[in-house]
């Protein structure tokens, strides 16, 4: 019997077997970017060593220190040439920022985000799970608001508001995993965020709330009152393609309305993970590829922010090796292509 293909037959079956090499497979897969620390913008040198939270807001940029006595409020200098200007002078990196102390009677706070709304600023304390809240004008510290996080629901679907066993199924789940956590985590509280502009199913919250919490990572916040110091979870986002593990290790998160995404940072896998987020019904991870990898010179990941012109603002625990700095600022260009 002849086997006149053979040859041929065996030559493709190499090809085949060779192309599926780890090595041949590795160089296929895509690179994850590095967030480029060459094409920084600007930085601010260490007015305090380590940083939990910041938020931009035009020529204004507020920070929260590891003291957790104060928040910083500092006048930027957007167009800056220099890296070191964008913040302060030449010779006084400190010029034309301001200390303001938090009620001494309150303890120290770890403020794990920071968002305006209407005529107040909200400072969210992971520590003792609450807003801190100061009035803008009158410059005055508000009556805490405690943040009630039993009440949750699902989201909808579309089938419409969710049948009462699924409200209870979700809120005994809840209080099951929270209880569990909090024994060896009272930190639970990562970061804070505003309810996408591009959701439709907006339920009359203000803020998207960052969970340690395996199960309920992601829950909208909000606030009503005579001083919006009513505050209270109103639905449990679900989340998709986040392992559970890695939860209780999340800090930072951010919107990105030009892709309709969700960034969460992952200081311990030195990440920044990409979350698409039509609606709290549906938020799911992209590929570990499509991820930001950070790159060396940032130590600690704390927290992150994009601000009106898709700027990614960065803070860190401890300053880095390079600039004596805890607060980098990337242009959109650097960091997020335009879509």
């Amino acid at each position: 019997m002849e086997f006149p293909q053979l040859p041929c037959l065996w030559i493709s079956l190499s090809l085949l077997i060779g192309a599926l090499t780890p090595q041949a497979l590795a160089q296929q897969k895509k690179s994850r970017m590095i967030l480029p620390f060459d094409q920084l913008r600007h930085f601010q040198i260490s007015l305090e060593n380590g940083l939990y939270a910041v938020h931009r807001e035009k020529d204004l940029v507020l920070t929260s220190s590891r003291s957790g006595k104060f928040f910083l409020m500092s006048q930027y200098d957007e167009t800056a040439k220099e890296q070191d200007l964008g913040f302060g002078s030449l010779h006084t990196p400190t010029d034309k920022s301001e200390r303001v102390p938090f009620p001494e009677k309150e303890g120290e706070r770890r403020i794990r985000g920071i968002l305006p709304l209407d005529a107040y600023w909200f400072f969210l304390d992971s520590r003792q799970r609450q807003f801190a809240i100061w009035h803008m004008e009158k410059k005055i510290w508000l009556r805490p608001a405690d943040v009630v996080l039993d009440l949750v629901r699902p989201p909808k679907d579309p089938r419409g508001e969710p049948t009462r066993s699924e409200v209870a199924e979700l809120r005994q789940s809840f209080t099951r995993a929270f209880n569990k956590v909090q024994l060896d985590n009272n930190e639970l509280f990562g970061g804070l965020a505003p309810i996408p502009t591009f959701w439709k199913d907006k339920d009359g919250s203000q803020f998207l709330l960052l969970l340690r919490v395996p199960g309920t990572p992601l829950m909208t916040i909000r606030c009503q009152g005579r001083n919006m110091n009513s505050c209270s979870a109103v639905r449990a986002c679900f989340v998709h393609g986040l392992p559970s593990h890695l939860v209780e290790e999340l800090y930072g998160l951010a919107v990105d309305p030009a892709r309709k995404e969700l960034l969460i940072g992952s200081p311990g896998e030195r990440r920044i993970m990409r979350f698409k987020a039509p609606s709290c019904y549906h938020i799911a991870h992209l590929k570990d590829e499509d991820d930001i990898g950070l790159p060396e010179q940032l130590k600690d990941l704390s927290n992150i922010f994009v601000d009106a012109e898709r700027n990614l603002w960065v803070t860190t625990l401890r300053p880095d090796l390079y600039k004596s700095a805890s607060l980098f600022r990337f242009d959109a260009a650097a960091w997020a292509p335009s879509p």
